[in-house]
C-alpha cells in the first residue's frame, strides 16, 4: 500500500515538473475536476453554457482554446478538454494542422458549471516569443458527434495592458481576456 502511494506521489511530481518545464502548470480547483491553467501575461477565462441545440452528450462537452496571429496563422493551443471526441473539434484541428497538442489537456468536461481559465505566455507552439501585435483568441465547444460553437476575439499585445471580452453567444456565456505588461 505505501509503495503504491509513493509511486502515485512520484508520478504526480513528475507530471508537475513536466508541465512546469513546458511553461504552464495545471491544477484543479477545490471540489471540481476542471483544471485551471496558470501561465504568462495573457489570461483568458471562458464560461460555457449548453448549446442552443444541445447534442446527445449534453451537458458533457469538449472544448479547445487557441491563439492565431492577425493573418490567421495558428500560433499555439492554450488548452483542450477532450479525452474522447476530440475529432469533433474541427475548427481547432483544421488550424493546428496535426494530431499533437501543444497545450495543456484534460478530460471531457462533465458540464458547464466551472469556468475554464487559461494563460498564454506569449510564445508560439515551438516555445519562441511572438512579436508584439494583434492576436485572435479562439474557442470551440461541442457536445455532439459533430461540430458545435466557436468564438473569436482580438487582443492587442503591442502596447500597454489590454482587456477584451465576448459573449454571450451559442455555447459561450462569456469570455474575458486580460493582457498584463510583463
Amino acid at each position: 500500500m505505501n509503495q503504491d502511494k509513493h509511486r502515485s506521489l512520484s508520478a504526480f511530481f513528475l507530471l508537475l515538473t513536466a508541465l512546469s518545464v513546458a511553461g504552464c502548470v495545471q491544477i484543479s480547483g477545490p471540489g471540481n475536476s476542471d483544471p485551471v491553467i496558470v501561465t504568462g501575461p495573457v489570461m483568458m477565462t471562458v464560461t460555457t453554457k449548453v448549446l442552443d441545440s444541445p447534442g446527445a452528450y449534453s451537458p458533457k462537452n469538449v472544448v479547445a482554446l487557441w491563439v492565431e496571429d492577425s493573418a490567421g496563422t495558428f500560433v499555439r493551443t492554450l488548452g483542450v478538454r477532450a479525452s474522447e471526441r476530440k475529432q469533433y473539434l474541427s475548427a481547432w484541428i483544421a488550424k493546428q494542422g496535426s494530431s499533437t497538442v501543444d497545450g495543456v489537456t484534460g478530460a471531457t468536461r462533465p458540464g458547464h458549471s466551472t469556468p475554464l481559465t487559461v494563460g498564454w505566455d506569449l510564445k508560439n507552439s515551438s516555445g519562441q516569443a511572438v512579436t508584439p501585435g494583434i492576436y485572435r483568441l479562439h474557442g470551440e465547444l461541442t457536445d455532439h458527434n459533430g461540430s458545435g460553437a466557436t468564438f473569436s476575439m482580438e487582443i492587442d499585445i503591442s502596447g500597454g495592458a489590454a482587456n477584451a471580452s465576448f459573449g454571450p453567444d451559442n455555447g459561450f456565456q462569456s469570455v474575458t481576456a486580460t493582457y498584463t505588461v510583463p
